[in-house]
């Protein structure tokens, strides 16, 4: 099967915008303010990754690097999931600092990868790359929480409660998680946005026909905002 038309579409603007659309909040925002919003959250979850990868002198720093930078450990969790049941990629815990990634997530991205010849990129497809990239989502949120400086209080709040002159504002909690898919690919230099991985393991999975994520990934609409 030729995905070339699947990756096509799969830009970082578009598949930001499909994560943001998963929240409520996030659909009150209208206009021009959307793409605004969308933009500045690329601009800023990219400038952290850059902060992160690079140190003073321009040495590179790898994940791993960074986790022991800050003080966190990762787990290899080997627990076998049944075909029928939704892979669990991996989790953060905060207060242990640690990292579980699942190895049954890592070894079905891989297979997917393999299975589809992903634009000929083999080295995407080894073990340690694709486990790395479950390990830099995850290093995001912790991120995130050890420094208190979450995105969405950076990006501009949405109104969520109106009477009279008075209004209550809140962020998207989504912004967090569309945030981590930014960090991990730049951190990873991917060339492709991390949510592009689920779809192929859809796809591969018959959970989804080409068809009909061609139509769901056209229907996104980043450009015509």
């Amino acid at each position: 099967m030729n995905i070339d038309g699947i990756v096509k579409l799969c830009t970082v603007e578009n598949l930001t915008f499909a994560e943001l659309c998963e929240d409520a909040l996030f659909k009150k925002i209208s206009g021009p303010d959307v793409k605004l919003y969308i933009n500045s959250l690329i601009a800023i979850a990219s400038a952290r990754a850059d902060k992160f990868k690079s140190g003073s002198r321009g040495a590179r720093f790898s994940v791993l690097d960074i986790c022991r930078s800050e003080g966190v450990s990762v787990n290899l969790i080997d627990n076998p999931c049944p075909r029928a049941v939704p892979v669990f990629r991996a989790e953060i815990l905060y207060r242990e600092k640690l990292i579980n990634v699942m190895k049954s997530s890592v070894d079905q991205i891989c297979g997917v990868l393999k299975n589809f010849n992903f634009n000929g990129l083999e080295c995407i497809a080894s073990f340690d790359y694709i486990k790395d990239m479950h390990i830099a989502h995850e290093l995001y949120h912790f991120i995130e929480f050890s420094s208190g400086e979450y995105i969405q209080d950076e990006l501009a709040g949405v109104t969520y409660f109106k009477i009279g002159g008075f209004e209550k504002k809140t962020g998207v909690a989504k912004a967090s998680e569309a945030a981590a898919h930014i960090f991990c690919m730049k951190i990873m230099d991917a060339p492709f946005h991390p949510k592009l991985l689920d779809y192929l393991c859809m796809l591969d999975a018959g959970e989804i026909s080409y068809e009909k994520l061609i139509g769901f990934l056209e229907s996104i609409g980043y450009k015509d905002l």
